[in-house]
């Protein structure tokens, strides 16, 4: 899973530097990718982690992002690294706007029972979420709630996140 988070943000700082470099050299750059940004986001979220990085070009963004946490009883430490499709209604420093999120995290379902603790399950998770997205300027919050669906359960989402633009 590192792997292919390494690899998704290899690919989106390289579409970034090469056309920042087209457009450097005199050459504007493609009409679908003028609104360009990067964020990085900071909150709690199952789908973008504590802590992420996102992409966005025009209305549609990326985002990989990474998520410690442990299981209540038996402090069992684990990673959750994920990474989410997101469609904006405006582009990245415009509005207030509506937000809709599909995304997966390695270990986004987690349960343990109390009578057995020493027995917890930890698994993949797919999430979709909508919210509302608030800006001021370059700094932005983000709320959101959704479900997550996996293989051994399903449970309710929410997100509070706080976004800076670079």
């Amino acid at each position: 899973m590192r792997k292919l988070l390494l690899v998704t943000a290899f690919i989106l700082i390289t579409i970034s530097a090469s056309f920042s470099h087209t457009y450097l050299n005199g050459v504007p750059p493609p009409k679908f990718i003028v609104a360009k940004s990067i964020a990085i986001q900071v909150g709690n979220s199952w789908v973008n982690g504590y802590l992420s990085l996102e992409y966005q070009y025009t209305y549609v963004a990326l985002s990989v992002g990474y998520r410690p946490a442990n299981m209540p009883f038996t402090k069992t430490f684990f990673d959750s690294y994920s990474t989410a499709l997101t469609v904006y209604g405006s582009k990245y420093t415009d509005e207030t706007t509506w937000y809709g999120t599909f995304g997966y995290a390695s270990s986004g379902f987690y349960k343990e029972n109390a009578c057995a603790p020493y027995n917890p399950i930890e698994a993949p998770m797919l999430i979709g979420l909508a919210g509302y997205r608030f800006n001021y300027g370059n700094f932005s919050t983000k709320i959101g709630v959704g479900w997550g669906f996996s293989s051994e359960g399903s449970d309710m989402q929410l997100e509070i996140v706080g976004r800076y633009i670079f």
